[in-house]
């Protein structure tokens, strides 16, 4: 019977203590098998005043079963415990997927977010190693993606960043004019740029228009 957990922070639990089986794995049914996606724990690898963590999607209902919730922290841990490592088995995990059924489209973090500076820069690498995948990732970890850029300069033209923008939690982060996502219902509205795309429910539905964002441009979610 599966198994329903409660605990918002699973990080010393020994059976999170293990590396996971795969790290990569198919995307959910709004993002579409198409998809792969690497997933880290909601909430804990989000900023700590992101204010979208009350009734955030990916902190309830199914998302609280083990056999979803598991895997997120496990994937935690063995970045924590060896972020060499963490990223050699995605970069082997692409390969083989390569040979077998080759990914075109990459998602990074369904749930969660970029944990620090050091994995952020693991997954510029993999966008460099892979360049035939494209691939994105929603955040609200401005400052590392910021830091990143002001450093090396522009991203890897396959890798999308968009930043997650809340009500007005986010406004003015956004120095290097990356793509922005947008969320209807969550404080005054004004600030949604009319130009910024409506989403159309499911990515293969519309061409997977996120991953071909570019600078200055937008979407615009409902709260879901």
């Amino acid at each position: 019977k599966e198994v329903r957990i409660m605990a918002k922070n699973r990080i010393n639990e020994a059976e999170v203590m293990q590396i996971p089986q795969k790290l990569v794995k198919a995307g959910n049914s709004k993002v579409s098998e198409y998809v792969a996606a690497v997933n880290m724990p909601a909430g804990f690898t989000c900023p700590a005043d992101a204010p979208c963590k009350k009734g955030c999607y990916a902190l309830k209902g199914r998302y609280m079963f083990n056999s979803v919730n598991l895997p997120q922290w496990r994937n935690l841990y063995f970045f924590n415990s060896d972020p060499n490592g963490f990223f050699k088995k995605i970069e082997n995990e692409l390969q083989e997927a390569d040979d077998l059924r080759p990914w075109r489209w990459f998602r990074w973090h369904e749930t969660g977010d970029i944990v620090n500076y050091t994995y952020f820069c693991g997954m510029v690498e993999i966008a460099k190693k892979f360049k035939h995948i494209n691939f994105m990732a929603f955040t609200k970890k401005y400052d590392i993606v910021n830091q990143w850029i002001e450093n090396n300069g522009a991203l890897p033209k396959n890798l999308t960043i968009i930043f997650s923008i809340w009500g007005v939690y986010g406004l003015g982060m956004n120095k290097y004019n990356l793509p922005c996502a947008y969320v209807n219902g969550v404080g005054a509205d004004e600030h949604i740029p009319t130009s910024a795309a409506p989403c159309e429910g499911g990515c293969k539905d519309c061409g997977f228009k996120c991953w071909k964002l570019k600078k200055r441009q937008s979407v615009v979610f409902n709260k879901h």
